[in-house]
């Protein structure tokens, strides 16, 4: 049980590293984070951290792929509105993306690795305390 209290904490700890450099990230890049900074929630599974969300505001994956109202994509879409009515893509905003800002992949990528390895690291080290005759 000891073990999985340290896996947890270990995964928490580096998981808000990752979620201060995630909010370090939208302000290089210039993203307006009025609408909230980025959260995490863990799920469990046999008491041990089984995944990780990443819980941010819509709008923030239209901003790293260039979209946003007034500049839209090559195609367009049509939709339903709740009254019923058919609405699409206002054509002056078609071919006007913006440039994308990547800011969470990059983000995402080097946590992923360094929790890896931390992992990896811990595992390793706990297999070879049990290998020993005691």
């Amino acid at each position: 049980m000891q073990d999985v209290i340290t896996i947890n904490n270990l995964v928490e700890a580096e998981t808000k590293r990752c979620i201060a450099a995630l909010n370090a990230e939208m302000q290089r890049v210039g993203i307006n984070t009025s609408g909230g900074n980025v959260k995490y929630k863990f799920g469990y599974k046999d008491g041990m951290v089984w995944y990780i969300r990443f819980i941010f505001p819509r709008y923030l994956i239209y901003v790293s792929k260039g979209a946003s109202r007034g500049h839209g994509g090559s195609k367009g879409s049509r939709w339903v509105s709740p009254k019923g009515i058919t609405i699409s893509t206002n054509p002056k905003s078609l071919n006007k993306l913006k440039e994308p800002k990547d800011w969470f992949n990059p983000v995402i990528d080097n946590y992923c690795e360094r929790l890896s390895e931390l992992l990896a690291d811990y595992f390793i080290n706990l297999s070879l305390q049990r290998l020993h005759i005691k």
